[in-house]
């Protein structure tokens, strides 16, 4: 699904999550040098309540690039989410493997109610950011991609799916590709589940130096 209007970071922050995993018993001890000062997968959840979407404000648009929820009841996410001012944050929601498909669409989909309109819940979204009256191509997926929409042209590509583990090859490779998810260097580095696209924009500009995208590719 393709996003063809711009979202201005003019008008909010523009943030990206990914790979939360509320609710997942064997998270911490799967990614223990990430998680493993929580004590157990309530303080995890009630961490995420706080700095996810207890955190969004007016004018937010945040994209959750995937599992987010780990077989968790739907009273509980109907709390988690609550913290969200629906009417004035734009949620969009890339689902991932471990996210059940009949929570977003129907018969049931009791939480397709958070996300902005139709296009909100998809497997593959292309957006435009427009920054500093600039504009940015992204491609946004759960899974790493080796090509996508308007690569050629220095389009970015955001997923999640591999909690760091490929962290190493985004960065000696040339693609301008990187892992969002929470257990990533980037999330890691900047103590936050949430990655604003002005963080992006630095980590990118940082890895190609003076060149712009484009000129880099």
């Amino acid at each position: 699904m393709k996003l063809r209007y711009k979202i201005d970071t003019s008008k909010g922050r523009v943030l990206f999550c990914s790979d939360l995993h509320i609710d997942h018993s064997n998270i911490i001890k799967m990614n223990s040098k990430t998680r493993g000062h929580w004590s157990d997968i309530e303080e995890m959840n009630s961490w995420f309540k706080e700095n996810v979407w207890d955190s969004l404000k007016p004018g937010d648009t945040l994209f959750d690039l995937g599992d987010t929820f780990w077989k968790t009841d739907i009273d509980k996410i109907h709390n988690m989410l609550g913290g969200a001012d629906i009417d004035h944050t734009n949620l969009y929601k890339i689902l991932g493997n471990h996210d059940a498909y009949g929570l977003y669409y129907p018969p049931e989909e009791p939480l397709r109610k958070y996300y902005f309109g139709l296009s909100g819940i998809s497997d593959l979204l292309d957006i435009q950011v427009r920054h500093e009256g600039v504009d940015y191509f992204l491609t946004l997926c759960h899974y790493p991609m080796v090509s996508w929409n308007h690569k050629p042209y220095g389009a970015l590509m955001l997923h999640g799916h591999c909690h760091g583990n490929i962290d190493e090859f985004n960065e000696s490779d040339t693609d301008l590709r990187v892992d969002v998810g929470m257990d990533g260097k980037l999330a890691q580095s900047l103590g936050t589940p949430m990655i604003d696209f002005v963080d992006i924009l630095n980590y990118f500009k940082n890895k190609i130096g003076d060149l712009n995208f484009h000129g880099y590719v």
